[in-house]
C-alpha cells in the first residue's frame, strides 16, 4: 500500500484493493468498531490542481458524499460514513459481494433481452428516488450496475452525484467527469447534467447490455466524440423486445426522451410474467468485448488517423453556448464497489497563451485572401471573465468573435483580423486556421464552386467538394496547392448555412506532410464552432 494508511479515521482497517480509477482507489475494509466488512473509496484529486481548487474539491467530495448518503434504497449501494483525512477524502460505503455488469457481458457474453430488462428496472428506480431527493448521477454504465449474489441489482458510486441545483457539482474548470461512451449528448457538449441525461446514460448501459458494446463505439476518444456530437446510435442488433427502450430513451433531443414512468412501462412490458432473477439466461453469444478497462483513464490526445473521404460532421446548432467537454476513452469496471473515471483533460485551458499578433505577413497566394483575410490586425484579449463553456484540451484556447459566434483555437497562434474575417496561424506558418462570414442564400455547393473560380493558387489540385450536414446545410472543399518556402499545402474549407442568407466559411490549411496527422483537430474546431443562443 506504500503511502496508504492501513487502519482509516482508527477503525477501517483496509484489507485489499477492489477497483481504481480516475478519482482514486476503493478498498475493501474492515470496520472494526461495529465488525463488519464495508468499501472504501480513497479520492486521489488529479494533478495540477492550485490549493485552493484542491481544498474546494474535497469540499465538494464531502458535501457530494453526505448527499448521496441521505439515499434509501435497496438497488443504491449505502454510503455509511465520510472521512477527511490530512491527505485526502474517504467516502465509507455499504460492501455488495457481486460482479459489475461490465464484468458479466465481458466475461460471460451479453445478456437476453428479459434479464437486461430486469436489469434496467431495478437501476431505473434508483434513479427515480435520486432524482426525487434532487441527486443526479452523472455516472450511469455497467461498470457501476453491480449484480449481487444475493440478487439484487445495485447502483454504485455516487460518488459524481450533485444536488439538481448543481451547487456541490464536482466540476472544476477544465474537469469532466463521466465515461465518455455512456455520456449523453448535450453533456458531453454543454457540460450539463439533468435526469435526462442520466436515462440517456441508462438506455446506453441497457443497449450494452444486449449487444456488448455502447451505442457509439469507436477506435478512439475523439471517434466517439464526433459520432456522439453528429450522428445516431448504432441500430442495436439483439435488442428484440427492448428495442423501443432503447430508441426512446437514446433520442438526442432531452425533451424528446422517454420520461421514468414511460421507460417502466415499457421495461415492465418486456419482463411480462414474473420469472427466475437477472442472472438467468444470459447469452452466449459472445462477441467483441468491451474494451479493456485500465485502472487509471489516459487523458486525451489528438490521435493520428488515416484521412477519410469526408471528414466527420460537427453538430447541429444548440441554441446555447455550448461547452465543449473533451473526454478521454473509456471507464473501469470495478469488482464490487467501483470507482468513477474521469475522463476529460485534467489540465486547464490555456489561457495564458493567447494567439498573438503578427508583426508581418509572408507571401502567399491563400493567406491573405478571403479564406484567410490578413489585410488588418487586431489585438486579441483574454476576456475579464472566462466563459462557462471553457472545458478544453489542454493547449488550446476559445476565441469569442464580436459578431458572436466562438470557436476554438491552437493556444499561441497568431491572430489576424478585420472586416474580412479572423486568420489563426501557427509559429511556422505551416497550419493555418480562416473564420469568415457571408451573406447570400441557395446551394452551399454551388458557394463554394464560385470560390473556386475565384481563387486557383499555383500547383491547385482539387481532391473533392462535397456537400456535408452541418447545421442548415454546407459544403467542403478539398484542396492542394503550392505555396513559398513551405511547399505542398493541403487544405479544407467548409461552407455553411447557419439562418437563411447567413453563413459562415471556416478554412483549415496544413503542409502536405502534417496533413493527415491534422485532421483531429480539424475535427475539434468544427466541433467547437458554436453561436449565441
Amino acid at each position: 500500500m506504500s503511502n496508504t494508511p492501513t487502519v482509516v479515521a482508527g477503525r477501517y482497517r483496509l484489507l485489499r484493493q477492489l477497483g481504481a480509477g480516475g478519482m482514486g482507489k476503493v478498498w475493501l475494509a474492515h470496520d472494526e468498531m461495529l465488525d463488519r466488512h464495508v468499501a472504501i473509496k480513497q479520492v486521489v484529486l488529479p494533478p495540477g490542481l492550485s490549493l485552493d481548487e484542491a481544498q474546494e474539491a474535497r469540499s465538494r467530495t464531502l458535501r457530494e458524499g453526505r448527499t448521496a448518503a441521505q439515499l434509501n434504497h435497496p438497488s443504491v449501494v449505502q454510503i455509511y460514513d465520510v472521512v477527511h483525512t490530512e491527505a485526502q477524502p474517504w467516502i465509507v460505503m455499504e460492501y455488495v459481494p457481486s460482479r459489475s455488469l461490465h464484468e458479466v457481458i465481458n466475461e460471460d457474453g451479453p445478456l437476453e433481452p428479459l434479464p437486461a430488462a430486469r436489469i434496467g428496472l431495478a437501476v431505473l428506480d434508483a434513479l427515480e428516488a435520486a432524482h426525487r431527493a434532487g441527486i443526479l448521477h452523472r455516472d450511469v454504465k455497467p461498470g457501476n450496475v453491480l449484480l449481487a449474489q444475493d440478487g439484487r441489482v445495485v447502483l454504485t458510486d455516487f460518488g459524481l452525484a450533485t444536488f439538481d441545483g448543481g451547487e456541490s457539482a464536482l466540476t472544476l474548470p477544465g474537469l469532466v467527469f463521466g465515461s465518455v461512451r455512456f455520456v449523453a449528448p448535450e453533456r458531453a457538449r454543454h457540460g450539463t447534467s439533468s435526469p435526462e441525461t442520466d436515462l440517456w446514460a441508462l438506455g446506453a448501459t441497457l443497449y450494452a447490455a444486449v449487444e456488448g458494446r455502447s451505442p457509439y463505439a469507436r477506435d478512439t476518444a475523439m471517434e466517439t466524440l464526433a459520432a456522439l456530437a453528429t450522428a445516431l446510435p448504432d441500430p442495436p442488433r439483439h435488442a428484440g423486445p427492448l428495442r423501443p427502450v432503447l430508441r426512446g430513451l437514446l433520442r438526442r433531443n432531452p425533451r424528446q426522451r422517454l420520461t421514468v414512468d414511460e421507460t417502466r412501462r415499457l421495461l415492465r412490458h418486456v419482463v411480462g410474467a414474473d420469472r427466475p432473477g437477472v442472472l438467468d439466461r444470459l447469452r452466449r453469444r459472445r462477441p467483441a468485448a468491451l474494451p479493456a478497462q485500465p485502472g487509471r483513464s489516459p487523458t486525451v490526445v489528438l490521435s493520428h488517423g488515416n484521412r477519410p473521404t469526408v471528414p466527420a460532421e460537427p453538430p447541429k446548432p444548440s441554441r446555447h453556448r455550448p461547452r465543449l467537454v473533451v473526454l478521454a476513452a473509456g471507464g473501469a469496471a470495478v469488482a464490487v464497489a467501483a470507482v468513477s473515471v474521469m475522463v476529460a483533460a485534467t489540465a486547464r485551458p490555456d489561457h495564458s497563451h493567447p494567439p498573438t499578433v503578427p508583426s508581418s505577413v509572408p507571401s502567399d497566394h491563400v493567406l491573405g485572401s478571403p479564406l484567410c483575410p490578413t489585410a488588418s490586425r487586431t489585438e486579441l484579449r483574454p476576456a475579464s471573465r472566462q466563459p462557462t463553456w471553457n472545458a478544453l484540451i489542454a493547449g488550446w484556447v476559445w476565441y469569442q468573435d464580436p459578431t458572436g459566434y466562438r470557436i476554438a483555437v491552437p493556444g499561441g497562434w497568431t491572430a489576424y483580423g478585420g472586416p474580412g474575417g479572423m486568420c489563426f496561424r501557427d509559429t511556422g506558418d505551416n497550419r493555418w486556421l480562416g473564420v469568415s462570414q457571408w451573406t447570400g442564400g441557395g446551394d452551399p455547393v454551388a458557394h463554394v464552386r464560385s470560390r473556386v473560380q475565384e481563387l486557383r493558387p499555383p500547383g491547385y489540385h482539387e481532391v473533392r467538394i462535397a456537400p456535408v450536414q452541418y447545421y442548415q446545410g454546407g459544403a467542403d472543399w478539398e484542396f492542394q496547392y503550392d505555396a513559398p518556402i513551405r511547399g505542398r499545402m493541403h487544405g479544407v474549407v467548409r461552407d455553411f448555412l447557419v439562418a437563411p442568407g447567413l453563413g459562415y466559411t471556416v478554412s483549415w490549411c496544413t503542409t502536405e506532410f502534417d496533413w493527415s496527422v491534422n485532421l483531429d483537430n480539424f475535427r475539434l474546431v468544427m466541433a467547437s464552432f458554436g453561436l449565441p443562443g
